[in-house]
């Protein structure tokens, strides 16, 4: 399989997992209470913000490894620790009030079932209900995309594993006696 190769770097990138490569801080951390949340300091202006609300010992605004956003990058490591240890000092709710405050994008990391509770979600009917034959009403994620003139229509519940086997596969030109031997084989 081949290897992604940046475009016009000619190099591959690097995985960064939850962390923005170009940007710094911008990332998921974790207050005192273990809840997990992602902000994002994307502008010098937003990092003068971040930096005089997290209030550590050091002054991170002054501090020449990371007075704009090329240092952060090369500083990150030093960084993103220091970071990590002002947040545990206080819960998830309370950095993620303090960031609504002083306008930084921030937002709280949910779980499946937040995320499926959340109110966008449901103003958009994302989860929809359907009658499975066998299992009374089951839930289902919703296509998200609208459209208006040939809207999605939920006709079927979710099938079983391997319940449309046959059909797929004799619509593929294999014969019952084929479908049948494939079936036995991967009992």
């Amino acid at each position: 399989m081949p290897v992604a190769v940046s475009q016009n770097a000619g190099v591959t990138p690097a995985r960064w997992g939850n962390a923005h490569p170009n940007i710094v801080p911008y990332e998921m951390f974790s207050g005192s209470d273990s809840v997990y949340f992602v902000v994002g300091v994307g502008t010098e202006a937003l990092w003068q913000k971040f930096s005089a609300m997290i209030n550590v010992a050091t002054d991170l605004g002054s501090d020449p490894r990371f007075r704009n956003n090329a240092e952060r990058i090369k500083h990150r490591s030093e960084l993103i620790p220091i970071l990590q240890k002002a947040f545990n000092q206080k819960p998830a709710c309370e950095w993620l009030e303090r960031f609504v405050t002083a306008g930084i994008p921030a937002a709280k990391i949910n779980g499946i079932s937040e995320a499926l509770n959340d109110i966008q979600v449901k103003a958009r009917g994302l989860v929809v209900q359907l009658e499975h034959p066998m299992l009374g009403v089951v839930k289902s994620i919703a296509n998200p995309i609208r459209l208006s003139d040939t809207p999605v229509n939920y006709r079927l519940a979710p099938p079983f594993l391997g319940e449309h086997s046959n059909e797929i596969l004799q619509s593929l030109g294999y014969s019952t006696h084929q479908t049948e031997a494939l079936a036995n084989s991967s009992s």
